[in-house]
């Protein structure tokens, strides 16, 4: 293991259920596109798996940057000064769908890194211009995008068009503080995080709330800051718990099953990690917001084996 990963393990700790063991291991960190050209304020990232690229919104260099999934530099974009890349999204087309949060703007670049659509988003003729945050597609390519000035999570047709917003401003069951991300699971049902009101929401397709997700606290079964969430192919959640420098992992009905990381900033300790995703090859990369790095960590074959 890395130095500072044994340390970190915090699976089968008190208040965690035992399902199983998770041994994970770092291989490499980014810490930017180049020597010279460092992370400056990363705020997500997105995995296009099938053809092997990793993406790097970057909005405090007003870019975003591609990465191999060994780590070798790919390119840089940016479309000026006032870029604002705040979420990703890849479909299966390989098509990157970014959010430029201080524009209020949806742009679609096709897989080389050509703009092929843009629209300004609208949040319905009522309100003002929604506030672009977290965003996920879904297999229709419908959009899910957080609007962060109003609190709820908005869903776009694949023409762009408003569908239905879930949730509103409130701190009951439906209702949303602070939004952060989003996730989709195989039966369509939407997991919300919430980093200052309930940890996770879970609605179904239409936008119904179902059921609510952890509790908010310091102990190792609850959550303290909830941001980034990555749903799994066994349905399993990634939670980054930014507060707590750590991601938890839950399955869809809430339990939690695992968690690794710990306080720092050497190699393998987390620094407030604020998203995650895993590719094709049991290999989890976590972004830190204020450490400036996206670490990788290899799993092994034990994922998805830990589930009831």
């Amino acid at each position: 293991m890395g130095m500072g990963v044994a340390a970190g393990l915090l699976a089968l700790t008190a208040g965690l259920p035992s399902t199983g063991t998770l041994q994970e291991r770092l291989l490499f960190a980014l810490t930017g596109f180049a020597p010279d050209r460092p992370f400056e304020r990363p705020a997500e990232l997105a995995l296009d798996a099938r053809r092997r690229v990793l993406y790097v919104a970057d909005p405090g260099a007003h870019e975003i940057v591609t990465f191999s999934l060994q780590g070798a530099p790919g390119t840089r974009f940016t479309t000026g000064p006032d870029f604002d890349p705040v979420s990703l999204a890849v479909d299966d087309a390989g098509n990157l769908y970014v959010a430029d949060g201080k524009a209020g703007r949806m742009r679609v670049y096709d897989p080389r890194g050509a703009l092929a659509a843009e629209w300004a988003v609208e949040g319905g003729a009522e309100r003002e211009p929604p506030q672009p945050g977290r965003i996920t597609l879904d297999r229709e390519r419908r959009l899910y995008m957080v609007d962060r000035r109003d609190a709820r999570v908005l869903v776009f047709d694949a023409e762009h068009h408003l569908q239905r917003q879930v949730g509103r401003r409130g701190n009951r069951e439906g209702e949303f503080l602070a939004p952060e991300d989003i996730a989709l699971d195989r039966w369509g049902r939407l997991y919300v995080s919430d980093s200052m009101g309930i940890p996770v929401q879970v609605f179904d397709a239409t936008g119904k709330f179902l059921y609510r997700i952890g509790r908010r606290g310091e102990r190792d079964d609850e959550l303290s800051f909830p941001t980034g969430l990555f749903m799994d192919r066994w349905d399993e959640l990634w939670v980054a718990d930014t507060h707590r420098h750590r991601v938890l992992v839950l399955d869809r009905f809430g339990q939690p099953l695992y968690a690794f990381g710990e306080f720092g900033q050497a190699r393998g300790q987390l620094y407030y990690p604020v998203d995650f995703a895993l590719d094709g090859l049991d290999r989890g990369y976590v972004l830190e917001r204020e450490g400036r790095r996206v670490q990788v960590f290899s799993f092994g074959t034990q994922l998805g084996r830990l589930s009831p």
